[in-house]
């Protein structure tokens, strides 16, 4: 019996990833999808589906529907480095952008780092990200983080998001290289960073941390305005080499980094990529 239903999770588990964006418009149209999500990770994820993770003195929770994902979850995502040097920097009050936040690992925790009276503006276009975003804010009661599934960069448009991408690490999507029609695309909004800040009337950032694989550079054109204002002091982002546009390189994505006036940079290097604090 306990090998039968094994097989069938097995079975189950293949099929609804397999089909995962489908079941997800489907689901969303009804409402579903947050009640379906809670039930697959209680299911086939471990302990019940929620893992807590401790880091610089904070602890959170996240709904993990795999061991796999609860893997990454440990490892944060390789993103321990980055994401603690972000929270040691962030004080209570303090308002941070995400800009790539997928399911919410720097939000969750920079929202408790700014404190109850600071504010998190977190940025996913990519649809089933956007909701376990949502879902994870939610399950660690943060009130403080506002999302938004528009993506940022230097002109308004409307452009392919390659997603769904099998052996490929979750998160690993481009703006700029959607081309294969055998790929799973989904269109999303694109607008310009500093015209979406003003329309929205959003608040300054203090930091901001950019994390759009290979899409890096015109988020930060676009963000020029809010780059040079004296209240954004921090910029934090992981640059991709391999994922850039051919037109643009590491060392474009750093000058003008340093152009809007941050000076002092640490780079932290990593087996594909670096991320990179500037500080002004």
């Amino acid at each position: 019996m306990i090998t039968m239903w094994k097989n069938i999770k097995r079975f189950i588990s293949k099929n609804v990833y397999q089909y995962k964006y489908k079941i997800t418009k489907i689901l969303s149209l009804f409402g579903l999808w947050p009640l379906f999500y809670k039930m697959y990770c209680a299911i086939f994820g471990p302990n019940g589906g929620t893992l807590k993770v401790d880091l610089a003195g904070k602890s959170a929770k996240f709904y993990v529907h795999s061991q796999a994902a609860a893997d990454d979850f440990k490892s944060l995502w390789g993103e321990g480095y980055l994401l603690e040097s972000l929270m040691k920097i962030s004080k209570p009050g303090d308002c941070i952008y995400d800009v790539g936040a997928e399911i919410g690992l720097y939000s969750v925790f920079l929202s408790m780092a700014v404190g109850e009276n600071g504010q998190v503006v977190a940025f996913e276009p990519e649809e089933i990200r956007y909701k376990r975003l949502k879902g994870n804010l939610l399950l660690n009661n943060l009130n403080n983080v506002s999302i938004f599934s528009t993506a940022l960069g230097d002109k308004n448009r409307e452009e392919k998001l390659l997603v769904g991408r099998d052996n490929v690490a979750p998160g690993f999507i481009n703006l700029s290289e959607a081309k294969s029609k055998d790929e799973t695309f989904q269109m999303v909004k694109i607008m310009n960073g500093d015209e979406f800040i003003y329309q929205n009337h959003l608040s300054l950032p203090k930091a901001i941390k950019i994390d759009v694989e290979g899409y890096e550079y015109y988020v930060i054109k676009g963000l020029e305005k809010t780059l040079k204002s004296d209240t954004c002091q921090i910029v934090c982002c992981e640059i991709h080499p391999k994922m850039l546009p051919p037109d643009i390189d590491s060392n474009m994505v750093l000058d003008l980094i340093k152009f809007y006036g941050f000076a002092k940079i640490d780079i932290h290097h990593r087996e594909n990529d670096f991320q990179v604090i500037a500080q002004k």
